[in-house]
């Protein structure tokens, strides 16, 4: 958990996007039939075209399935990559390199059990061109 910076509260994207926490993965009815997942946030919502951004995904109802996974679309393109479980309310992933090397809006949608992602309106991650310091 130590590799994750403390978040900026003014870099979240909100939005609720609800599926079947259980979809597709057994279950027994103590877990009743379904449990609906909102995911509400991105932390940070930006990062370079290089990738590699620790992104912490907020909501609610999530649970350890051993195959939580982000999908995450720029321009068409589709990049899948594992997440971490942290708590019910947290996923945490690092964010792949932008395909174009171009600066851009991306789609970000979770799944727990790897292969249904949320059927609600993605999330949004925009890369930005990394800032370069030179001195004077």
């Amino acid at each position: 958990q130590g590799w994750l910076a403390a978040p900026n509260p003014n870099d979240a994207i909100e939005c609720c996007a609800y599926h079947d926490a259980y979809h597709g993965a057994s279950h027994d009815a103590s877990h009743g039939a379904s449990q609906a997942a909102c995911v509400t946030k991105l932390r940070p919502a930006a990062g370079p075209i290089q990738g590699g951004t620790p992104v912490r995904v907020l909501g609610s109802g999530f649970v350890q399935t051993g195959e939580i996974c982000i999908c995450v679309r720029m321009r068409g393109v589709e990049q899948r990559v594992p997440a971490a479980f942290i708590s019910e309310g947290e996923v945490r992933f690092m964010l792949p390199t932008s395909d174009f090397q171009e600066a851009g809006e991306a789609r970000v949608q979770l799944s727990l059990n790897g292969q249904q992602f949320d059927a609600g309106e993605p999330l949004s991650f925009q890369y930005h061109h990394a800032v370069q310091c030179t001195l004077m």
